[in-house]
Parts: structure tokens; C-alpha cells; sequence
């Protein structure tokens, strides 16, 4: 998972950047995970945090060239994965802690989107 999240990320940067103009664009799939610590998928929310702060830094790195970069960072979305990643009691953990999350913090993920919202707008505006 480390390699396929982080490692191919950076490689698959570092293998196009060079071919790349002006007012171009990477966009790197990260996750909403990756803004918080996940219980039993800890290594998965570290990588996506990892794409994220990467995407961040790079966009930075970049604006010389006038390339930008974001970071796409959807919520869950219902894959075998999830059926198959973590298994306890033989119930998929991440869907209770997933209903769990809904239930208890729903506050929490409305200005998380808010937050996600606006970052992306003061980005582009500058």
C-alpha cells in the first residue's frame, strides 16, 4: 500500500515533470483521511496524508513554472476494498467505524468540507 500511495505518486511526478509547459496541471488523488487519523486503517490515512502534504509542498515548489498542483481529496467511497481491507469479527470494521463517524461527528466532516472548500478557492486565486 506504502508503495502503491506514496512511492508511485513521486515517481509518476518525477517521470512527467520534465515534459510539462506552462499553466499545466497535476492533480493526485488523495482522501479525506488523510486530514485525520483513521483507526484500523492507520497506514492507509498516513499515506493519503503523505499525497496530500506532497501535493501541497509541490504546488509550491512549482509556481516558478506556473504548474499547479492539487490534490483531489474525496470521502469514502463504497469499493471491494473496504469489503476486503479490514476484517474483525468477521464485520468490515471500516463500515462501523464509518457509520460511526456519520452518527457521532457529522458537525465535524460539514466544516472539514467547508475548510476543503475554501483552501481550494484561496489557491486558485493566487
Amino acid at each position: 500500500m506504502m508503495n502503491l500511495n506514496m512511492l508511485a505518486v513521486v515517481k509518476m511526478v518525477n517521470s512527467v515533470l520534465p515534459y510539462m509547459h506552462k499553466k499545466s496541471s497535476i492533480v493526485n488523488l488523495a482522501s479525506c483521511s488523510g486530514y485525520m487519523p483513521i483507526p484500523y486503517l492507520n497506514i492507509y490515512a498516513s499515506t493519503k496524508a503523505f499525497v496530500l502534504s506532497y501535493s501541497r509542498a509541490l504546488n509550491e515548489e512549482l509556481k516558478y513554472r506556473q504548474i499547479h498542483v492539487l490534490a483531489i481529496c474525496p470521502y469514502w467511497v463504497e469499493t471491494e476494498f473496504f469489503d476486503r481491507a479490514v476484517v474483525k469479527d468477521k464485520k468490515p470494521v471500516v463500515i462501523r467505524y464509518g457509520k460511526m463517524l456519520l452518527k457521532k461527528r457529522l458537525r465535524i466532516w460539514k466544516v472539514l468540507r467547508m475548510f476543503l472548500y475554501m483552501e481550494q478557492s484561496i489557491e486558485y486565486k493566487s
